[in-house]
C-alpha cells in the first residue's frame, strides 16, 4: 500500500469573508462525484494533469488551466498522476455581504501567502480575473432579482406611492442609476411603468364599478381629470367609451 504524503492538501480559511483556499501539493487523491451547497469554486491546475467531470462533462485540465464549479454542480476529480492544484471556495451568502473590491482583496491576500501557495504573478492575476468575472455575474443576478421584486410590487399595487430613493437603496444604486437601469430593463421609467399599471388595473375595475371617480381613486389617481387623461393616452379611449365597448361573456368550454 502506497504511503500518503504528509500535507498533500493544505487549507487556509479567512474568518472575515468566509473564503477558503485549498492547495493540493503533488497530490494523488481522487474525489468521487459530489457537489457543494451554495459554494462557488474557482481553481487552477499548477502541475500535472487531472480528469474532471464537471456537470457530467469530462474535461482534462493541465498546468495553468482554470476551472469554475457552481453551487450544486456535480463534479469529480480523477488523478492518473501526481498533480498540484489551487482552489478558491466562496460561499454565495458571504459574497453578497461584501463589495467586490473587498472580496478580490481578500482572495489576493490569500493567494500571495508564499509560504503555502507559491504562485507566479501571472497565475495570481489570472485567478483574480476569474473572481472578478464571477462577482460581476453574481451581483447582476442579485440585482435582476431585486428589480424583478420591485416591478412585481408595482404591478400588484400600482396605486401605492413610489419612493424612488428607497427602491434605489434596495437595489444598491444611486437614484440616477436606478432610474436608468429600470428604463433599460422595462423600457419605461418607474413613474411611466406605475401609470401604465394603474391604467391596466383601472381597465379591470371599470366594468365592475360604475363610478369613474371610485375607479380613479382606487387605482391611485388623485382626481378624475388626471385619470381620464392618462387612461386615454394609454388605451386610446376615454374610460366611459372603454366601458361601453367592453363586453363580458361566459364560454361553455368546461361543459
Amino acid at each position: 500500500m502506497q504511503e500518503v504524503k504528509k500535507y498533500q492538501v493544505q487549507y487556509i480559511y479567512d474568518t472575515t469573508t468566509g473564503i477558503e483556499l485549498i492547495k493540493a501539493n503533488q497530490s494523488s487523491i481522487s474525489y468521487p462525484l459530489h457537489n457543494h451547497t451554495s459554494v462557488y469554486i474557482i481553481g487552477m491546475v499548477l502541475s500535472g494533469v487531472v480528469e474532471m467531470n464537471l456537470n457530467h462533462q469530462i474535461l482534462q485540465r493541465e498546468q495553468n488551466q482554470t476551472f469554475l464549479i457552481l453551487p450544486y454542480m456535480p463534479h469529480s476529480i480523477k488523478a492518473y498522476q501526481e498533480y498540484s492544484m489551487i482552489s478558491i471556495c466562496m460561499s454565495k451568502t458571504q459574497l453578497l455581504l461584501f463589495k467586490g473590491d473587498t472580496i478580490k482583496k481578500a482572495v489576493k491576500g490569500l493567494l500571495e501567502k508564499e509560504e503555502i501557495v507559491k504562485l507566479s504573478h501571472w497565475q495570481i492575476l489570472n485567478l483574480i480575473q476569474m473572481v472578478d468575472i464571477l462577482l460581476v455575474s453574481i451581483y447582476k443576478q442579485q440585482s435582476d432579482r431585486i428589480f424583478t421584486n420591485i416591478t412585481e410590487r408595482i404591478e400588484k399595487n400600482p396605486e401605492q406611492q413610489l419612493n424612488i430613493d428607497e427602491m434605489a437603496k434596495e437595489a444598491s444604486l444611486s437614484k440616477y442609476h436606478f432610474i436608468r437601469r429600470f428604463k433599460k430593463m422595462m423600457g419605461l421609467t418607474p413613474h411611466q411603468f406605475q401609470i401604465q399599471n394603474r391604467v391596466r388595473k383601472a381597465q379591470r375595475l371599470i366594468c365592475q364599478q360604475s363610478s369613474m371617480v371610485e375607479v380613479a381613486l382606487t387605482t391611485g389617481f388623485y382626481d378624475q381629470s388626471h385619470f381620464i387623461r392618462y387612461f386615454g393616452k394609454i388605451v386610446g379611449l376615454s374610460p366611459a367609451s372603454y366601458q361601453e365597448a367592453y363586453k363580458v361573456i361566459e364560454s361553455n368550454v368546461l361543459d
